[in-house]
């Protein structure tokens, strides 16, 4: 997604799953950024970094400032 408007302006966005990892690509911002997984996948492994989330959880909160996270996801059988 090109300049997707938000309260921190227009920002891009990439996202790709390959087997049992998520990665994401955006434009930095000075706020924490919620990335949500695909429907059917949790996180697998705690993320590496400053990037936020536990086993099991849905959601990776990556710190401001931050332009790329990749996560090992595990499939709830779901989605």
């Amino acid at each position: 997604m090109k300049r997707a408007p938000t309260r921190w302006g227009a920002v891009d966005l990439h996202f790709e799953r390959h087997g049992d990892e998520a990665t994401w690509r955006w434009s930095p911002v000075q706020a924490w950024t919620a990335l949500t997984l695909p429907p059917g996948a949790v996180v697998g492994a705690a993320p590496g970094g400053a990037l936020r989330a536990g086993v099991g959880d849905v959601r990776v909160l990556a710190p401001p400032g931050t332009g790329a996270a990749r996560v090992r996801l595990r499939s709830t059988g779901g989605g």
